[in-house]
């Protein structure tokens, strides 16, 4: 297998630096990554710029060679980072074999050999990236179609600008092609695989379970083409279980619960961070709540969580798992399959946040 540290990034047939930044802005933008970030990394280079992604454009037009090459590094590795690691939606199977990994290695290099493994299929074998000796990453392209918010200006309305007379804002959706990147991680230490849907962010609640089989369902289809008879992605029933994990990130004393809802003895709610609250647990507003409910009999049960764990000082990966109110209420076993991470900056967070997972399912 090939050890690949840059991605198979769509850019233009350019080596100007300047042109290669431009292209590198428009990813940043299409992934939804945070503005912020980008921006830090002009003003650390000296280029001045203001909050909008046209002006980030704007500077990597204008600036020197130099810097233009400064910031397309650390830019290229922020996307390389993003595309590997932040912003999933997860699903973990933590019991292969002693030699199963193994395997699955020699199953996707061969995947990776055959022009026409995914000749059926929306998916394409796009890049393979070994973390040390113990993980491979083994990326697979798709072109997903989300619905874009925009605000429309007269120049969008057109002959229908008038409306903007009588309403302060105008809000449309339009559909949007973007470029994702889901994955297989195979961990041979820990006899682990672990599926990943890109910009989990943007995937629909009722679509995970759609995007996830077509996953599995291609990749043991691309296994077949090239004559892979070792291994199959197992079945998602398969994957490790974290239900349980929603109440043991509420019960929990480690880390930080940044948004809940949950269920009392009166009412469902939800809860995000406000004032200077980093917690909602500790959070005033809370604990009056709890309070109330435990004088009742009651306690807090949520259905739907995120929590930060701080890995080293001002690193909190996060996650989220939740399932809908309506299937929490239904008596009976549940089951939750997928979590999904973000605020993932490399992959010493990925781990983690990981092994986070894991010790409260």
């Amino acid at each position: 297998m090939t050890d690949q540290t840059v991605l198979k990034i769509e850019q233009d047939d350019s080596n100007h630096p300047r042109k290669a930044l431009i292209d590198n802005i428009k990813i940043c933008e299409e992934r939804r990554i945070d503005l912020s970030i980008v921006e830090e990394i002009f003003e650390k280079e000296g280029v001045d710029v203001i909050h909008r992604w046209s002006s980030l454009t704007a500077a990597a037009a204008s600036c020197g060679d130099d810097a233009a090459s400064n910031i397309t590094e650390k830019v290229d590795k922020l996307l390389t980072n993003h595309i590997l690691y932040d912003d999933k939606l997860i699903m973990i199977f933590d019991r292969l074999l002693d030699g199963e990994s193994d395997e699955f290695n020699n199953a996707f290099s061969e995947v990776y050999s055959v022009d026409d493994a995914f000749e059926d299929s929306e998916y394409i074998a796009d890049s393979s990236y070994d973390v040390g000796n113990d993980v491979s990453i083994y990326c697979f392209q798709i072109i997903r179609e989300i619905s874009e918010r925009k605000e429309l200006t007269e120049s969008d309305l057109g002959e229908l600008a008038s409306v903007l007379d009588k309403y302060n804002r105008v809000i449309g959706y339009r559909p949007v092609k973007v470029t994702c990147y889901d994955a297989v991680i195979v961990d041979t230490k820990n006899n682990r695989v672990i599926l990943q849907l890109d910009l989990g962010s943007i995937v629909l609640a009722n679509a995970v379970d759609k995007f996830f089989h077509k996953l599995i369902t291609s990749i043991n289809k691309a296994f077949d083409v090239a004559g892979v008879t070792s291994c199959r992605l197992p079945e998602k029933v398969q994957y490790e279980n974290l239900y349980n994990a929603i109440q043991k990130f509420y019960d929990n004393d480690e880390g930080e619960v940044t948004s809940a809802s949950f269920s009392t003895s009166k009412n469902n709610h939800h809860e995000t961070l406000r004032d200077r609250a980093r917690d909602i647990r500790k959070a005033e507003y809370h604990l009056r709540g709890k309070a109330a409910e435990e004088a009742l009999g009651g306690k807090i049960r949520p259905y739907r969580i995120s929590k930060r764990f701080e890995r080293v000082t001002n690193k909190w990966p996060q996650v989220y798992a939740g399932i809908h109110y309506r299937y929490f209420n239904k008596p009976g076993l549940k089951s939750l399959y997928e979590a999904h991470i973000f605020d993932i900056k490399s992959y010493k967070d990925y781990s983690f946040i990981i092994d986070k997972i894991l010790a409260n399912r």
